[in-house]
């Protein structure tokens, strides 16, 4: 099973949403393909935001975790939720440039942490828009 990384700050919101998203499409599609999610600036075992948990509850047992060199090495595409994420991961592991793309083309999705539920929901249907553009057969 292939390993699809997003990636964002704190790995409580954002990139917990889209390896949900990820894996239900995954699920639904019958593709071997396993999201799993990370952040640049995340400290260990924190939970999603409750937020998050609320929208998706299969994250009520999500336990944050940083970006390393064997987690993104093991991944079979990387997908960061802003330019400056993967910027930040460039610098740190060039060699994962040609895995490594932003999720929404040219732009950044925005964080909502500190927001509230609509704001978490918008963030969502953002993120759920982009990861469903994605042939993600190819990844097989």
């Amino acid at each position: 099973m292939q390993t699809i990384l997003f990636i964002c700050t704190g790995n409580t919101c954002r990139s917990p949403i889209a390896e949900a998203l990820a894996n239900e499409i995954f699920k639904k599609d019958n593709l071997a393909l396993k999201a799993i999610s990370c952040g640049v600036m995340a400290q260990a075992n924190a939970p999603a935001s409750p937020h998050a948990q609320t929208i998706f509850p299969t994250l009520t047992n999500h336990k944050s975790q940083p970006a390393t060199q064997a987690l993104t090495n093991s991944a079979k595409a990387i997908f960061t939720l802003t330019r400056a994420h993967k910027t930040h991961i460039l610098t740190a592991f060039p060699q994962l440039k040609p895995k490594t793309q932003t999720l929404l083309e040219n732009g950044d999705i925005a964080d909502p942490f500190g927001g509230d539920l609509p704001t978490y929901q918008n963030c969502a249907t953002q993120i759920k828009n982009q990861i469903q553009k994605i042939d993600w057969r190819k990844y097989l």
